[in-house]
């Protein structure tokens, strides 16, 4: 009986340490949760919102009292981004619990949304799973990021405009000569008709040369509109190299020829094509082929060279100049937005921060050749573009 009683007052005392430990474990986690910054919102199996702290409560305002008032978990969310959560949840529990982080919305009391950076987990509560959602409020953050990325496009599209202005003059030339061509066949054309009998083959040469030098034109026009639109938002299309190493080279070729600097064309044999964003292309050779003019400008060898190497599933392009490279303390830092070497007015140091950008956006690499005797720019871009849509809000 002795023993008996002894262990009675052993297990009573335990449970009493138990309890008390309980109790104290509980107040510290509610005190966490009143207090934390974030919202916490305790999900139970059957979706039903079982405790939510004042942070939540604000952010998802509710009302005076406090209460959220909210009869299912899943109407805090979009109807479109509840599918996707609640699927990435079954992964969740299979991983043993273990949190995982997104970015999404949720629906305040008033209807509007708020931009939120949203934790889940599964926890054990009376040996029941339940969900925990730890989010804060993302929102300003989201709007000043929308700001950068607004004021960004406007600096590329200056830089876009900027290069247009520098191609003035010899887009113009590039545009009369063929003009001035065109001119002259009409005249002969008008004589030839006149004459009794018609020469048939003078004829067919004088519209050859006018069918020639419209294409030319249609080239130049072609490639200025390239130039001139934000191709950012292009979807992905199948491009002939040549057509965008052509249309590219209509609106620079003059001015290369104007200053005495010879333009070596070199790609492949039998056409590649590539799958691209053919505006965008376009602007990053013509950036590369405008700094490789101002950096030979005034040479005494004065050479540029542009190939275009088919790898197979990889097409390499390059820009070679007659410059003998770049020092390497500032090597590193070309790609720097705003960075130039160059003198004041003569560029606004995007150029190659803003071909790089395009360049991994094509999932590309961009690299100074730095193993060249002169200065040579590479990128390499895949031929083929994945097919795998990027969402909003996937879990990691």
């Amino acid at each position: 009986r002795v023993e008996e009683h002894q262990r009675l007052v052993n297990e009573t005392a335990q449970r009493a340490r138990t309890e008390r430990a309980l109790r104290d474990n509980e107040s510290v986690f509610r005190a966490i949760t009143m207090a934390a910054n974030e919202g916490i919102i305790v999900v139970s199996p059957s979706g039903r919102v079982e405790f939510w702290n004042p942070r939540a409560a604000y952010l998802l305002g509710c009302d005076e009292k406090g209460v959220l008032d909210i009869p299912s978990w899943r109407d805090l969310f979009p109807p479109d981004d509840y599918a996707r959560i609640q699927s990435r949840l079954e992964a969740c529990k299979q991983d043993g619990g273990l949190a995982k982080t997104t970015e999404t919305s949720l629906k305040r009391r008033d209807g509007a949304a708020i931009d939120v950076e949203l934790s889940v987990a599964t926890v054990d509560l009376e040996g029941k799973p339940h969900l925990l959602n730890v989010f804060r409020d993302i929102t300003e953050r989201k709007r000043a990021e929308q700001t950068i990325a607004r004021q960004r496009m406007q600096i590329i599209n200056a830089a876009r405009l900027s290069s247009l202005g520098v191609m003035a003059s010899g887009v113009a030339h590039e545009v009369n000569n063929p003009l001035a061509v065109i001119s002259v066949a009409s005249e002969q054309l008008a004589r030839e008709f006149a004459n009794e009998p018609v020469d048939v083959h003078q004829m067919e040469r004088l519209i050859s040369s006018i069918s020639r030098n419209v294409e030319r034109i249609e080239g130049i026009v072609r490639g200025l509109r390239q130039l001139s639109r934000d191709g950012a938002r292009d979807p992905f299309q199948r491009v002939s190299v040549s057509t965008i190493v052509g249309d590219t080279l209509e609106l620079c070729r003059a001015r290369f020829n104007h200053h005495g600097i010879a333009l070596d064309i070199r790609t492949p044999v039998e056409d590649t094509d590539i799958e691209c964003r053919p505006a965008q292309l376009s602007q990053v050779l013509l950036n590369l082929l405008h700094n490789a003019y101002d950096a030979v400008e005034n040479s005494s060898s004065k050479w540029v060279r542009l190939e275009v190497l088919n790898y197979g599933d990889v097409v390499e392009f390059s820009v070679t100049d007659s410059g003998c490279g770049v020092a390497p303390e500032i090597a590193h830092r070309l790609v720097e937005p705003f960075f130039t070497t160059k003198a004041v007015g003569r560029g606004m140091g995007l150029g190659l921060s803003l071909t790089k950008s395009i360049v991994d956006a094509h999932g590309g690499e961009f690299h100074l050749d730095e193993t060249c005797p002169n200065t040579r720019f590479c990128f390499r871009l895949p031929r083929h573009q994945p097919s795998q849509p990027t969402r909003k809000g996937v879990f990691v």
